[in-house]
């Protein structure tokens, strides 16, 4: 499997980092474009939806633009890295949204961080790797947050027949906890 596209949802929280990190570690060695995308969740409100219209707008487009400015920072960050990114800022339910876009972007694999809830505020609050793991059409890879990376290698050029794939040594443990 040839990884050319990578789809890196963020949410840019500090639990999103660990997994920005890693796909930039994939970016790297397979050569594959980070895609960078932030989904702008809409609210609603209830009461005078005249007023409150405006004021919601105005939330949303803020949030556009910070997070616009944010993906431009880590984009240019990644880029003196070596790494090539690009970043994308929608609006939509986050699950649903984030399939979409790897669907229509052409994503070979998505890299995506969770916030490691579980029990009750699991149950509440839902999660959104879980459902992108659940109905993407391609590969997901998931880092919980605050994990540690104990195998730092991902890939590494090799050439040989044992554990290579087109001329890519895939590592024998890449292990999250």
């Amino acid at each position: 499997m040839r990884i050319k596209r990578i789809l890196v949802p963020t949410d840019l929280s500090q639990a999103s980092m660990p997994a920005l990190k890693l796909a930039a570690e994939f970016g790297k060695a397979f050569q594959a474009e980070l895609v960078l995308l932030f989904v702008v969740v809409p609210f609603y409100t209830s009461g005078d939806i005249l007023s409150a219209g405006a004021v919601v707008a105005s939330i949303v487009e803020m949030q556009n633009r910070a997070a616009g400015a944010a993906l431009a920072r880590e984009v240019s960050r990644l880029g003196k890295l070596g790494v090539r990114a690009r970043s994308i800022v929608v609006e939509g339910t986050a699950g649903a949204t984030i399939v979409e876009r790897a669907r229509k972007g052409s994503a070979d694999l998505i890299i995506i961080g969770t916030h490691g809830r579980s029990g009750f505020s699991h149950a509440f609050m839902g999660s959104v790797a879980e459902r992108v793991v659940r109905t993407a059409g391609c590969p997901v890879l998931t880092v919980r947050s605050g994990a540690k990376q104990t195998t730092r290698k991902v890939a590494s050029k090799h050439r040989g027949p044992r554990g290579s794939v087109g001329g890519i040594r895939r590592p024998s443990t890449t292990t999250l906890v």
